[in-house]
């Protein structure tokens, strides 16, 4: 929704609005008109981030009458957000060079110069600055790759998920890009009197928060005057991150974007149902790696995710999903058949030569010099039995579990007995070793507790696992369970 302001300002707001309506007569994908223009006047451009409500207040669903409910809020999108976009920031903060200097196809064309104030143009600062707050600094690069990964779904200090910007054009130049036309496209910059610079407000200090009311959540331009009755202001909407201003395609739309790495299976992993195991990911050839980004889905009743070796992660068993992202200050060096990521996983079910992994659009790879390379990917198949003369590791009639988890101090594994037998309890950790001996004693059916100290893993964080095996009167009963030790 725009809405031009019109006359000079008074007390509580400006003389007379114009509102713009749209018009069909140009084939443009969005074009408003505002009529009665004043040349006498000033003006100032509004637009609202998050469109108003879908309900009037007053009616009986007023609860629905929230930012919360509206496109803004929900369109946000990670497609196009990357650890590249971390890696521009981290340059961008230093000023380690002039983004819209990179080599030639250079997606970061549109950035503002360095020695601008603020650097870089104040519209890819504002993108740049994802929490709004102290400029550009690690905090923002930490915060945009733990909301590529799904670790957060709002960036912190009520950040609003798009930015906006808006450029006067001459007639002649429509249909044209935001940014300039032709051979002669510049980035964004406070001085130039092109530029008509937006301030998002929040009205009476209202937050940028799901319960907040959309029509008091706007963006203002700067006032400014018109030199003819007739001007053409182009307005770009960018999502806050988006850096290098690619592919950032918003959630709902129906348009995906396809990744450029891809994943190849070329050797098989064997195991049993109820083992721990470790998947690597690997790169297919050579190559220098500064921005990882990498999204895999999985079908959750074949594997459990446990653990991946990334910092800057998410997993989600119930979607059956896993994203990392990373960054570094130079270009690593991956060889071919180097594990850039590996993924801990629990086997849930048999399965023979299964391709667990698939890729997300959102995997991405970058060097230092925030150029995209594609990478090519290899993993393993697994082929998984049930072991032979054990039970079902899932039978119900031996039940285990562990409570707190994750825990800091001490956890209580219990475990139910289905028969009297010979039971031993073991804790390994990662690598398989035996860290902790819980029980070895003959026992009868029924319910027992165990606890179990961080002392008595030798104080250790991460993950574990633990097996309890009951030789029974009848057959012999395995069942397997993780914990976590957090300092």
């Amino acid at each position: 929704h725009i809405v031009a302001l019109r006359g000079e300002p008074v007390p509580g707001g400006f003389e007379e609005t114009v509102v713009a309506e749209p018009d069909t007569d140009l084939d443009l994908s969005a074009y408003f008109a505002f009529g009665n223009i004043d040349l006498t006047k000033s003006y100032r451009l509004k637009v609202w981030d998050g469109g108003f409500s879908y309900l009037e207040e007053g009616t009986e669903d007023v609860q629905q009458n929230f930012l919360s409910f509206t496109y803004t809020w929900n369109g946000w999108s990670p497609l196009g957000i990357s650890a590249t976009d971390a890696l521009a920031i981290i340059r961008m903060a230093g000023g380690i060079t002039e983004l819209n200097d990179l080599t030639s196809p250079n997606p970061y064309w549109w950035v503002g110069d360095l020695d601008d104030t603020p650097a870089y143009g104040f519209f890819s600062n504002a993108l740049a600055d994802v929490n709004s707050i102290d400029g550009l600094n690690i905090i923002d690069v930490r915060d945009l790759m733990r909301r590529v990964v799904g670790d957060i779904n709002q960036f912190r200090n009520h950040t609003p998920n798009f930015m906006v910007a808006a450029r006067f054009l001459d007639a002649e130049e429509l249909p044209a890009k935001t940014f300039g036309t032709g051979d002669e496209v510049t980035g964004f910059s406070a001085s130039n009197p092109e530029d008509v610079m937006f301030d998002f407000i929040r009205e009476d200090n209202v937050p940028y928060e799901g319960t907040t009311h959309p029509d008091k959540l706007f963006y203002r331009s700067r006032i400014f005057t018109l030199n003819q009755s007739s001007n053409l202001i182009n307005i770009y909407y960018a999502g806050v991150g988006d850096i290098n201003s690619k592919n950032s395609t918003p959630m709902g739309s129906g348009i995906t974007k396809a990744t450029d790495a891809t994943l190849a299976y070329t050797g098989e992993i064997e195991a049993q149902v109820g083992d721990v195991i470790t998947i690597p990911v690997r790169v297919s050839e050579s190559a220098n790696i500064a921005a990882t980004t990498i999204g895999l889905t999985y079908n959750t009743d074949l594997i459990e995710v446990l653990e991946v070796d990334y910092a800057i992660a998410n997993i989600n068993n119930d979607m059956g999903r896993v994203r990392v992202a990373s960054v570094s200050m130079e270009d690593e060096f991956f060889g071919a058949g180097d594990a850039i990521l590996n993924v801990t996983a629990k086997v849930l079910s048999e399965m023979v030569g299964e391709k667990l992994f698939e890729l997300e659009s959102i995997t991405e790879f970058a060097n230092f010099d925030l150029e995209g390379i594609d990478v090519n990917l290899n993993s393993d198949a697994v082929s998984a039995d049930i072991p032979t003369g054990v039970t079902d590791i899932g039978a119900e009639e031996l039940s285990v579990k562990n409570y707190p988890n994750p825990f800091r101090t001490s956890t209580t594994i219990e475990y139910t007995l289905p028969e009297s037998g010979k039971v031993n309890l073991v804790v390994y950790n990662r690598v398989g070793q035996v860290v902790a001996q819980l029980v070895d004693e003959t026992q009868e059916a029924g319910r027992y507790t165990v606890e179990l100290n961080s002392a008595d893993l030798g104080g250790g964080d991460g993950l574990y696992i633990y097996r309890i095996t009951v030789e029974g009167q009848t057959r012999t009963f395995v069942a397997n369970g993780n914990l976590t030790l957090m300092k």
